[in-house]
Protein backbone atom coordinates (compact mmCIF):
# COMPACT_ATOMS: atom_id res chain seq x y z
CA UNK A 1 0.00 0.00 0.00
CA UNK A 2 3.02 2.24 0.33
CA UNK A 3 3.88 1.71 -3.36
CA UNK A 4 7.10 0.11 -2.16
CA UNK A 5 9.37 -2.48 -3.67
CA UNK A 6 11.26 -3.40 -0.51
CA UNK A 7 11.31 -2.83 3.25
CA UNK A 8 13.58 0.22 2.96
CA UNK A 9 10.93 1.85 0.73
CA UNK A 10 8.29 1.10 3.37
CA UNK A 11 10.35 3.00 5.97
CA UNK A 12 10.75 5.95 3.57
CA UNK A 13 6.97 5.99 3.00
CA UNK A 14 6.36 6.10 6.75
CA UNK A 15 8.89 8.89 7.22
CA UNK A 16 7.25 10.96 4.48
CA UNK A 17 3.70 10.27 5.71
CA UNK A 18 4.17 10.10 9.46
CA UNK A 19 1.16 12.29 10.29
CA UNK A 20 -1.12 10.11 8.13
CA UNK A 21 0.30 6.89 9.64
CA UNK A 22 -0.23 8.18 13.19
CA UNK A 23 -3.98 8.46 12.53
CA UNK A 24 -4.15 4.66 12.16
CA UNK A 25 -1.17 3.25 14.07
CA UNK A 26 0.30 3.87 17.49
CA UNK A 27 4.08 3.83 17.18
CA UNK A 28 5.47 4.37 20.70
CA UNK A 29 8.92 3.21 19.56
CA UNK A 30 8.87 5.37 16.44
CA UNK A 31 8.88 4.25 12.84
CA UNK A 32 9.86 0.57 12.54
CA UNK A 33 13.15 -0.21 10.78
CA UNK A 34 13.43 -2.21 7.58
CA UNK A 35 14.72 -5.11 9.72
CA UNK A 36 11.49 -5.02 11.76
CA UNK A 37 9.35 -5.14 8.60
CA UNK A 38 11.44 -8.05 7.32
CA UNK A 39 11.00 -9.96 10.59
CA UNK A 40 7.24 -9.32 10.76
CA UNK A 41 6.52 -10.38 7.17
CA UNK A 42 8.87 -13.37 7.43
CA UNK A 43 6.89 -14.75 10.37
CA UNK A 44 3.42 -13.78 9.13
CA UNK A 45 1.14 -16.56 7.94
CA UNK A 46 0.70 -16.12 4.18
CA UNK A 47 -2.96 -17.12 4.26
CA UNK A 48 -3.70 -14.57 7.00
CA UNK A 49 -2.01 -11.79 5.01
CA UNK A 50 -3.88 -12.82 1.86
CA UNK A 51 -7.21 -12.72 3.74
CA UNK A 52 -6.42 -9.30 5.25
CA UNK A 53 -5.55 -7.89 1.83
CA UNK A 54 -8.70 -9.43 0.37
CA UNK A 55 -10.90 -7.93 3.11
CA UNK A 56 -9.17 -4.54 2.90
CA UNK A 57 -9.58 -4.54 -0.89
CA UNK A 58 -13.32 -5.12 -0.49
CA UNK A 59 -13.54 -2.17 1.92
CA UNK A 60 -11.70 0.07 -0.55
CA UNK A 61 -14.02 -1.00 -3.38
CA UNK A 62 -17.08 -0.28 -1.20
CA UNK A 63 -15.75 3.21 -0.45
CA UNK A 64 -14.98 3.87 -4.12
CA UNK A 65 -18.06 2.12 -5.55
CA UNK A 66 -19.56 5.32 -6.97
CA UNK A 67 -16.28 6.49 -8.50
CA UNK A 68 -14.41 5.47 -11.62
CA UNK A 69 -11.52 3.16 -10.71
CA UNK A 70 -8.54 2.65 -13.03
CA UNK A 71 -6.88 -0.70 -12.36
CA UNK A 72 -3.51 -1.77 -13.73
CA UNK A 73 -1.93 -5.18 -13.21
CA UNK A 74 1.57 -6.34 -14.00
CA UNK A 75 3.37 -9.65 -13.78
CA UNK A 76 6.91 -9.27 -12.44
CA UNK A 77 9.55 -9.70 -15.13
CA UNK A 78 11.05 -13.15 -15.39
CA UNK A 79 8.09 -15.01 -13.92
CA UNK A 80 7.10 -17.77 -16.32
CA UNK A 81 3.53 -19.10 -16.47
CA UNK A 82 4.95 -22.41 -17.76
CA UNK A 83 7.20 -23.20 -14.77
CA UNK A 84 6.04 -24.19 -11.33
CA UNK A 85 7.61 -21.01 -9.87
CA UNK A 86 5.31 -18.89 -7.69
CA UNK A 87 3.85 -16.16 -9.85
CA UNK A 88 3.96 -12.63 -8.44
CA UNK A 89 1.68 -9.87 -9.69
CA UNK A 90 1.38 -6.18 -8.81
CA UNK A 91 -2.08 -4.59 -8.79
CA UNK A 92 -2.36 -0.79 -8.75
CA UNK A 93 -5.63 1.12 -8.37
CA UNK A 94 -5.72 4.84 -9.11
CA UNK A 95 -2.03 4.96 -8.21
CA UNK A 96 -3.12 4.99 -4.55
CA UNK A 97 -3.15 1.33 -3.64
CA UNK A 98 -0.56 -1.28 -4.51
CA UNK A 99 -1.09 -4.92 -3.58
CA UNK A 100 1.25 -7.78 -4.34
CA UNK A 101 -0.61 -11.02 -5.04
CA UNK A 102 1.16 -14.37 -4.92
Amino acid sequence: MSNSEDYEDMVLFEERNEDFIKKYCKLPGGIPSHDTFNCVFKHMETNVLRQLLNDYGKEVIDILSDKQICIDGKKLKGVSPVTKVIKVYILSMLGLLKITCV
